[in-house]
C-alpha cells in the first residue's frame, strides 16, 4: 500500500467517526448552553452598530466618475 494511502485512510475514517459521533451524541453541558444563549443575544435589545463602508481612497485604480 502507497504511503499515502497508510495517512490519508486511518484519518478520514477518524474525521467521519469524529463528526458521526458528535450528531449522534453531542454533549450538552450546562455551561456550553449558557455559553451558546450568552452569544445569541444582544444583551439589551439594543441593536448593534453597523460601520459605513469606506469611499475610495485616492490613488485607487478603478472606475472613477465618468468612467462606466
Amino acid at each position: 500500500m502507497p504511503p499515502q494511502y497508510q495517512v490519508s485512510i486511518p484519518l478520514a475514517v477518524s474525521l467521519i467517526l469524529y463528526v458521526l459521533i458528535g450528531y449522534v451524541k453531542p454533549e450538552d453541558i450546562p455551561d456550553r448552553l449558557a455559553i451558546t444563549e450568552k452569544i445569541n443575544t444582544d444583551g439589551g435589545g439594543a441593536a448593534a452598530a453597523v460601520p459605513a463602508p469606506a469611499g475610495a481612497a485616492d490613488g485607487v485604480v478603478g472606475v472613477g466618475p465618468g468612467r462606466e
